[in-house]
Order: structure tokens, then sequence, then C-alpha cells
């Protein structure tokens, strides 16, 4: 190895600290950007970056998107498709790299500020999820009024196309139609009386 591509590796790790602050940080955009945006001299450089980032993730329980049960290997394996970059699944066999976040809680391995973090992470996605259901259930509540008065309009408006039906075939039968021809020459008469 030269001391040209030896530089650019430890400027690579540099770069992948840099993705760790922001996932630290919370900016998952940050990081998003440098997976996009970095560029590895090789595919070994990629794997160790990437690897120690996984690892990272999972010790520390970082929120990158991932599930509790995902593996290092595994989280190595979709950051380095979001590089663009394939890596086998050989390649990534290290000695933790079966390790995930449920694994490492389960174990008791880790210690009591990461539990305490992963205990804070539960209670705040419990009280977000109360909320929503909360919320969804007053959703579901005017909806169900709503309902009600949306069954009533229309029990009205049958009601109402109903009496207009039977007006329509009252007034289509012969007497009812000569009434109302009676009628108007009655009002047509008197019309022509008073503008005399």
């Amino acid at each position: 190895m030269s001391k040209a591509e030896g530089g650019q590796g430890k400027a690579e790790l540099g770069q992948g600290n840099a993705a760790l602050a922001a996932l630290r940080a919370g900016d998952l955009d940050a990081f998003s950007d440098w997976l996009h945006t970095t560029n590895f001299a090789t595919t070994t450089d990629a794997g160790e970056t990437l690897h120690s980032i996984a690892h990272t993730i999972v010790a520390e329980g970082l929120d990158a998107g991932f599930a509790p049960t995902a593996t290092v290997d595994e989280i190595t394996a979709i950051l380095a498709g979001r590089c663009g970059i394939a890596i086998s699944p050989t390649a990534l066999a290290g000695p933790d790299g079966s390790q995930s976040r449920r694994a490492l809680i389960e174990s008791g391995r880790l210690d009591d500020a990461a539990i305490r973090r992963e205990l804070l992470a539960a209670h705040d996605e419990i009280v977000r999820l109360r909320a929503k259901r909360d919320a969804l259930e007053a959703k579901v509540d005017e909806l169900s009024g709503a309902r009600v008065l949306a069954d009533q309009l229309a029990a009205e408006l049958e009601r109402d196309e109903w009496i207009r039906a039977r007006l329509r075939r009252l007034k289509s039968t012969r007497p009812v139609r000569g009434l109302i021809y009676v009628r108007r020459r009655v009002q047509s008469r008197t019309k022509s009386a008073t503008s005399r």
C-alpha cells in the first residue's frame, strides 16, 4: 500500500466520523448526503469504514432507521448499497457481525447509560404512539358523528324525493290536470280584468 492510499483510507475514516457525528446529532439528512457523496479508494476501505459505522449504530443505538434486530453485517450491506458499492456477505464476516441492538440488550452487555437511553427512547415512542392513538380515537368519534348526520340527511332527502314523486304522479292524473287548467284560466281572467 502506498503512502497516498494510506492517507486516502484515513481520510475516509475521518469522513466516517463526520457521518457518525451527524447520526449522533440526529441529522439523518446529513448522514444520507454523506452516504451518497462519499467516494472510497477501495471496496475494502468502504467495508471497513461502513462496518465501523454499523458497529457504532448498533452499540450506541443510534437512530438511523434500522430495526433493533438488524445485525452489524446487515446494516453494513445496506449502507454499502446506499453508497453504490456491492459488498459480498463473506467480506463482512467479522467477530461482531451478527450482533444486533436487541441481542446486546438481551445479553446485558450494555452499560447503564446505554440502557437508560434505550428506556427513554422506548418511553418516548410509547408516548408518541399513545398520542397518535388518542388522536385517531377522536377522529373516529368525529367520523361516527358525521356518519349519523349523513344518515339523517339521506333519510330526509329520501322522504323529500318520495313526496316529490307522489306530487308528480298526482299532477299527471286527469282530474288534477283539469283543476290546474281551470285555475290558470281564472288567474288569466282576473289579471286581464285588473289591468283594464
